[in-house]
């Protein structure tokens, strides 16, 4: 899981999200993102929770499973691990912080350290997804995890 270990609900999540603990050193399951660089195709294949703002940036925050289909290019998400109900789209870009949409929200705090650095939109050809990852870590897993997914098609292309 993605989330810090206490958030309960997702509401906790988000609270931890703007005023996360002073002296963090441990990130739950998200210590095992330190364990190397050639980690993160590894990490993001087999997933992690994920907070999802829905309605283009202006709905509220949802925690979904993700997961990349390296093969396929596509990012995959469902309401749980269990994959059921998957939804699918092509990677087609990516932003690699928050986007206009997130940052004009009302409850996005431009004054939280490192707030944006756990956002970023994934692009697919019908929709954009506004995503927001628990960690610094977990958003670099992520990031480069989709940067490969371009990078291999822009190789293909």
């Amino acid at each position: 899981a993605c989330y810090y270990a206490e958030a309960k609900e997702l509401h906790d999540c988000v609270e931890l999200l703007k005023n996360p603990p002073a002296a963090r050193t441990h990130f739950g399951p998200d210590s095992a993102l330190k364990s190397g660089e050639g980690n993160h195709i590894s990490l993001v294949t087999k997933g992690s929770f994920l907070g999802k703002y829905t309605l283009e940036g202006k709905g509220p925050l949802h925690r979904r499973f993700f997961w990349l289909n390296t093969s396929k290019g596509t990012i995959c998400w469902s309401k749980e691990k269990d994959k059921k109900d998957a939804k699918s789209g092509e990677v087609l870009d990516l932003i690699k912080s928050a986007s206009a949409a997130i940052k004009s929200r009302a409850d996005f705090d431009h004054n939280v350290q490192h707030s944006s650095y756990f956002h970023f939109t994934v692009l697919t050809p019908s929709r954009s997804l506004d995503l927001v990852a628990s960690s610094v870590e977990s958003h670099a897993a992520w990031v480069r995890g989709l940067q490969t997914i371009l990078a291999q098609k822009a190789a293909t292309s």
